[in-house]
């Protein structure tokens, strides 16, 4: 009787143990870390599960506002916020170069492990290694000097045209109809203007360029107004046919490529913020709540594979961007093998679209919210290009005619502060030496961050009004020193900031010049819903939507 007692006894404490051992474990796992800490960063404020976690970041990212989480808790906490157990986010506009600058020796974060779409072989962007960077830019500094990009001006124009065609013709709908649809993208129309979505058709345009100066193939957007990008039926099989010319043709399908990248970029900062997650992606694939995201994770590798295999079975010659991937070759005189040039493909599909129509989005939403802005702008563009007349055909302004129009640069200037399309702090392993930042000593291992988003509203650098969109601040004050602290590409030369820049830059200024020298376009309610920008966070901000009214100017 008392053995059979004592063998239940045994057996309660035996289930007792097993829910109490993994518990203990587990609080040890988080808790010896942060009382021991290893970096010396305890003393740093911030959310409590982030000074134990991950969790609080990647929770951020989970519901699309990472970016806009730091940035409070950078108004809430001040300079210095501990965002995870490791990483330190410094809003202090002197840190820039202290963190990024190319003397600092930092090296990029744990987080760029999420984006290597192509295992082994990391873009230029995700690798991590100083030394293997450096090469990867050697092979695209000539392409995207700007001289390079400039001979490559009239594609941009030629798909600006499109756009202002479509758009005429929506305008010219909508004094014959009430509503209608046209490809993918609704509108209606009311007091004289036609009313719509702006987001997809700059999505559009974006990804006929990007494909067009990539690849010598546009995706053909603009015209079908559908969001509808080719992808190969088997990875394998395409990837197979590079440089084979005996291949047969690679079978295709079509995916809307704005949900594939938007979709990839997410599941990759949750899994750069998750390292544990990495290992697992097979079985992340059939949870609900990340099955969409992997498989548009997936999708974007076949839609770089795609790009590339179509490119090379054209058998053209052209300078663009994959031309000079393809006659690369590393030290050894070995071309590019298939892995890399398919991840650096991946990795211009993504720069090369999403920033750009993000950014064009966002400045297009603050000059329809602030008609002073937009009518001050037309005049500048009218001295130049002249008065828009609605007999005239589209006036597509050339880069050079428009780039000196200093209170155009100064509205897309601030455009891209306001919105900060890059807002997120890219975060930086602190050499073993240490590093003195904003006043405060780092040891070796510590990651580091500056939030761009947040960087770009200090009303210590912007003034009181630095939330506001106020283009004359430009002019006012003095614009160099500005420019110190606006890193909408990162900051230092080409070869540590964004590569891509000077593309940007000219679509930016020519979409912007041209949509607004041609038409009016306003809000539709302005003091109302319509007064806050819905901004989905990730890696990057993107407009959830744009609806403005637009006629033509006469």
């Amino acid at each position: 009787m008392d053995s059979n007692r004592v063998a239940n006894d045994w057996s309660h404490l035996d289930t007792r143990l097993i829910v109490l051992v993994p518990v203990i474990i587990l609080g040890l796992a988080y808790t010896v870390p942060y009382f021991s800490d290893r970096y010396g960063i305890r003393r740093y404020p911030g959310p409590l599960l982030a000074k134990i976690s991950n969790l609080w970041f990647a929770n951020q990212v989970f519901h699309r506002r990472n970016i806009v989480a730091v940035h409070e808790m950078h108004e809430q906490y001040g300079t210095f916020v501990r965002i995870t157990p490791n990483q330190v986010s410094i809003a202090d506009p002197d840190a820039l170069q202290a963190v990024y600058g190319y003397s600092s020796g930092a090296q990029k974060g744990d987080l760029y492990e999420g984006f290597v779409v192509f295992a082994q072989n990391p873009s230029m962007f995700a690798t991590r290694m100083r030394d293997v960077h450096s090469r990867k830019r050697k092979y695209l500094s000539h392409v995207m000097s700007m001289k390079s990009i400039q001979e490559l001006e009239p594609i941009i124009l030629h798909h600006q045209q499109v756009l202002v065609q479509r758009w005429d013709a929506l305008c010219a709908e909508a004094v014959k109809h009430k509503a209608g649809v046209t490809g993918s993208c609704n509108w209606k129309a009311r007091d004289g203007r036609v009313w719509f979505n702006c987001m997809p058709w700059y999505h559009f345009e974006a990804f006929d360029i990007i494909g067009d100066l990539a690849f010598g193939l546009s995706l053909g957007m603009l015209e079908s107004a559908e969001d509808a990008a080719p992808v190969v039926v088997s990875q394998k099989a395409a990837m197979d046919s590079y440089f084979d010319s005996e291949k047969a043709p690679v079978e295709c399908t079509t995916v809307p490529a704005v949900k594939t990248i938007d979709e990839s970029v997410y599941i990759g900062l949750l899994t750069g913020t998750l390292s544990f997650l990495r290992p697992c992606r097979p079985l992340l694939a059939y949870l609900p709540p990340f099955k969409a995201s992997m498989k548009s994770r997936a999708l974007l590798a076949k839609m770089a594979v795609s790009a590339v295999a179509r490119r090379l079975a054209s058998g053209e010659s052209r300078p663009d961007f994959l031309t000079k991937l393809i006659t690369a070759t590393d030290d050894n005189g070995h071309h590019l093998p298939a892995g890399e040039l398919s991840a650096e493909a991946s990795s211009f599909l993504v720069a090369g679209s999403d920033t750009t129509s993000n950014s064009l989005g966002a400045i297009t939403y603050y000059l329809a919210r602030t008609p002073a802005v937009q009518a001050k702008l037309q005049k500048e563009l009218d001295a130049v290009l002249g008065s828009p007349s609605p007999n005239d055909e589209a006036v597509i302004a050339t880069y050079d005619q428009i780039k000196n129009i200093a209170y155009l640069q100064d509205v897309i200037n601030e455009g891209m502060r306001l919105h900060s399309t890059a807002g997120i702090g890219l975060p930086r392993i602190v050499p073993e030496s240490g590093l003195t930042i904003a006043g405060m000593t780092f040891v070796g291992g510590t990651e580091v961050s500056c939030p761009t988003y947040t960087i770009h509203r200090l009303k210590s650098v912007w003034g009181p009004d630095a939330d506001e969109f106020v283009p004359d601040r430009w002019s006012r004050g003095d614009r160099a020193e500005l420019s110190k602290y606006f890193v909408p590409f990162s900051i230092g030369p080409r070869s540590v900031a964004c590569i891509g820049r000077h593309l940007a830059m000219m679509e930016l200024t020519i979409c912007i010049a041209t949509v607004f020298h041609r038409f009016d376009l306003a809000l539709e309610d302005p003091n109302g819903k319509a007064r806050t920008l819905k901004v989905y966070d990730a890696f990057l901000r993107k407009p959830a939507s744009v609806f403005v009214g637009m006629k033509r100017r006469v």
